[in-house]
Parts: C-alpha cells; structure tokens; sequence
C-alpha cells in the first residue's frame, strides 16, 4: 500500500510529535467497526470528504444505524446545506 499523505503529527502546547500506527487489537480499547462509527459520529472532520468532492467540505453528524430496506447505514451525515452523505465504515487488517 502507498502512502499518499504524510504521517499525522499531533500539535500541542508542550511538544509536537509523530503519531505512530498501533495494533487494533492491543490496549483497553475495543478497536471495532462500532467504535468507528462512534468515532466518525463524534468527529465527522476526521473524514477527508472535500478531498472527493469539494462542495462537502463540512459535514454534520445525523445519526448512526439509520435503518434502510437493505440494512443499517453505518453513519448519516447531512452538509449545512442539506446534502445528505452516507458513510460505511470498516476497519482493514494489517496488509
């Protein structure tokens, strides 16, 4: 898999530094596609959408789990604008 965006760096009042990738399955936290949604939910910037088309640049959260004929939709997002957004969420293993 290629890189095609550098390595995230948190910035902060004491220090910046390079985030690293962790194991999914390592730490207290169960790393799950519902923990995905939550996360994307809870913090629908962290998706690059205006990269795809520049019209999304903001995303509201509506909700997650919106059900439809053919099962749940992971994640429903509107623009301010009205435009509705579907996000499906998975999470990859290690290539």
């Amino acid at each position: 898999m290629r890189r095609t965006n550098g390595r995230p760096v948190l910035v902060g009042s004491a220090s910046d530094r390079s985030l690293q990738p962790i194991a999914l399955s390592e730490g207290a936290v169960d790393f799950n596609e519902a923990w995905l949604q939550r996360l994307v939910h809870a913090h629908p910037e962290c998706l690059p959408v205006d990269e795809i088309e520049p019209a999304f640049d903001e995303l509201l959260a509506v909700c997650m789990e919106f059900p439809a004929k053919r099962g749940p939709m992971d994640n429903l997002m509107m623009t301010p604008e009205g435009d509705l957004v579907l996000v499906e969420v998975k999470l990859m293993g290690r290539l």
